[in-house]
C-alpha cells in the first residue's frame, strides 16, 4: 500500500468512526427525550383534566411504543431500499420534533376542550414514537459498518449511550420540576409539564443539524476492501449462516426487557404520588431522582457487560441479568403482615399544597399519617 492509499484508508476510517459516534448521539438523545417526559406525564394529564384516570395514562404511555412499532419496520425497509440511512434518520427526527411540539401545545385546548387536549397528548406521543424509528436505523448502521471484531463493543457502547440518556432524561425532568408554573401567555404555557417536551424537540433539532453537517456514509466511509478483509480474517467467523431461532429469542428477550422497563417508568410517578400523598410537582421531583439513580446502575451494568460477557459468555450473563430482574420485581411487590391488598386512593379536596396541585392519600390505612 503506497502513501496515497494509506492516507485514503486513514481518512476513511476517521469518517467511519465519526459517523458511528454520531449514531451514538442519536441513541443518546432519543432515550433522553423518551425518559425526560415520563416522570411528568401523569401530572400533565391531571393538569389538563382533573377527571383523567389511570387507564388513560396507559394509552398515553403506550402511544410512544405504538408509534415506534409502526415506524421501525417502515423506515428499516426504506433504508434498505435506499441503501443509506441519512435521509430516513433526518425524516424520523423531524417527525419526533413535530410529535414533541404537539405534546407541549396540547395545553392550548385545556380550557376549551380538556378531552381533546388529552387526546392530543396521545397523538403527540404516537408521533414522537414514530420519530424514534431512527433508533432501529442507528443500530442497523452500527451492524453494517463494523467488522465482526468491532461489532460487540460498538453495539455495547450504543446501549451505554441509551443508558446515559436514561440518566440525563430524569435528571433534566427534575430540573424542569423546579419551574412550577413557569411562563404563560393566554392558553400557551412553558411549565414543568411542557418544558420537557420543548427541551426534547430542541435536542432532536440540534441532532438533525449534527447529522446533516458531519454524518457521512458510503464508499468513502468504510472501504469495501477493508471490510471484506476484516471479515475474512476474523477469528470468530467460520461460516456466514443466519440462526433465525437465536434472532427470534433475542427479540423476545428484548421485548420483555423493554416491557418491564416501560411499566416501571410509567407507574413510578403515580405510585409515589399515591402512596406518599405528594403534590404533582413533588411527585415529578422524587420520581426523577429515583429514575436517575436506577439509570446510573443501568449505565454501570452496560459498562461491565462487555468484559463479563467475554469472560463468562454472553448467554450466561443474559441468564444472570434476567434472574436478577425477576427477583427485583418480586421484591417490589407489597408484602408483609400489615399489607392491605385493596386500597383506594382518592383526591383530598380540602388539602392545600405549595403549588395548588392535587395530593392523593389513602383514607383507610396508616399511610394517611404520611400525607402532607
Amino acid at each position: 500500500m503506497n502513501g496515497e492509499e494509506s492516507s485514503y484508508f486513514v481518512a476513511a476510517e476517521q469518517k467511519r468512526w465519526r459517523s458511528i459516534r454520531i449514531m451514538y448521539l442519536v441513541l443518546f438523545l432519543n432515550s433522553t427525550g423518551f425518559s425526560i417526559l415520563l416522570p411528568s406525564l401523569w401530572p400533565y394529564l391531571q393538569h389538563l383534566s382533573p377527571t383523567v384516570n389511570y387507564s388513560f395514562l396507559g394509552f398515553a404511555a403506550a402511544g410512544y411504543s405504538f408509534g415506534q412499532l409502526i415506524a421501525s419496520p417502515v423506515v428499516g425497509k426504506w433504508s434498505t431500499m435506499r441503501k443509506k440511512v441519512t435521509l430516513p434518520v433526518q425524516v424520523t427526527m423531524l417527525v419526533g420534533v413535530i410529535g414533541n411540539l404537539i405534546y407541549a401545545l396540547s395545553g392550548l385546548m385545556k380550557n376549551t376542550s380538556p378531552t381533546w387536549a388529552l387526546w392530543l397528548v396521545v397523538v403527540g406521543r404516537v408521533i414522537s414514537g414514530m420519530g424514534a424509528g431512527c433508533i432501529a436505523l442507528a443500530r442497523s448502521y452500527h451492524g453494517t459498518v463494523t467488522t465482526l471484531d468491532e461489532r460487540t463493543a460498538v453495539v455495547s457502547k450504543g446501549s451505554m449511550a441509551q443508558a446515559a440518556g436514561f440518566i440525563i432524561g430524569p435528571g433534566l425532568s427534575f430540573l424542569t420540576s423546579l419551574v412550577h408554573k413557569g411562563y404563560s401567555y393566554h392558553s400557551w404555557e412553558v411549565s414543568q409539564y411542557t418544558l420537557p417536551a420543548y427541551l426534547s424537540a430542541v435536542m432532536i433539532a440540534v441532532n438533525m443539524v449534527i447529522v446533516a453537517v458531519w454524518f457521512r456514509e458510503g464508499d468513502d466511509v468504510a472501504p469495501t476492501e477493508l471490510m471484506v478483509n476484516s471479515i475474512v480474517q476474523s477469528s470468530e467467523m467460520i461460516t456466514l449462516r443466519v440462526k433465525w431461532s437465536g434472532i427470534v429469542i433475542c427479540n423476545i428477550l428484548f421485548y420483555i426487557a423493554m416491557l418491564s422497563f416501560t411499566v416501571m417508568e410509567t407507574l413510578n410517578t403515580p405510585i409515589i404520588q399515591a402512596e406518599l400523598g405528594l403534590s404533582q410537582s413533588q411527585a415529578v421531583r422524587y420520581s426523577s431522582i429515583f429514575l436517575t439513580c436506577t439509570s446510573v446502575f443501568s449505565f454501570m451494568t452496560f459498562a461491565i457487560s462487555t468484559p463479563l460477557g467475554k469472560k463468562f459468555g454472553e448467554r450466561k450473563m443474559m441468564g444472570v441479568a434476567f434472574t436478577m430482574s425477576a427477583l427485583a420485581y418480586i421484591l417490589f411487590y407489597p408484602m408483609g403482615p400489615n399489607y392491605i391488598p385493596k386500597v383506594e386512593w382518592t383526591p383530598l379536596s380540602n388539602l392545600t399544597v405549595d403549588d395548588n396541585s392535587t395530593a392523593y392519600c389513602c383514607s383507610a390505612t396508616l399511610w394517611a399519617l404520611f400525607c402532607y
